[in-house]
């Protein structure tokens, strides 16, 4: 069985959320997009793609995806988890920035 790939890591560290992270499914050949890894005292988890909604009072959130039992939740975060393990133990890489003197500028 092929594994869940990580295809973008971006890390965020602001209160309980860590990071945004978009996956491939081979199985099913899909991507998901924008899924929410959070952490509070050791304890992870997903927050998967939704739709805020704001009726004034309270803001509530409606979910795009949703497993029908919650431990099929529980693996596809572990293997989602599991994806994200190189880009996490990976020091952040920046593009190298062009470099130009105010010579190269034509105006």
């Amino acid at each position: 069985m092929e594994k869940i790939k990580c295809l973008r890591y971006a890390p965020i560290n602001k209160g309980f959320l860590e990071a945004s992270v978009s996956i491939f499914v081979p199985k099913w050949g899909m991507e998901i997009h924008d899924i929410k890894i959070f952490n509070k005292d050791g304890r992870r988890w997903l927050g998967l793609p939704s739709k805020m909604i704001d009726n004034g009072e309270k803001k509530s959130f409606y979910p795009y995806v949703k497993f029908p039992s919650k431990d099929l939740m529980t693996f596809f975060t572990e293997q989602v988890l599991e994806s994200i393990i190189p880009y996490e133990a990976a020091p952040p890489s920046f593009p190298e920035q062009p470099h130009f003197s105010y010579e190269d500028i034509p105006f």
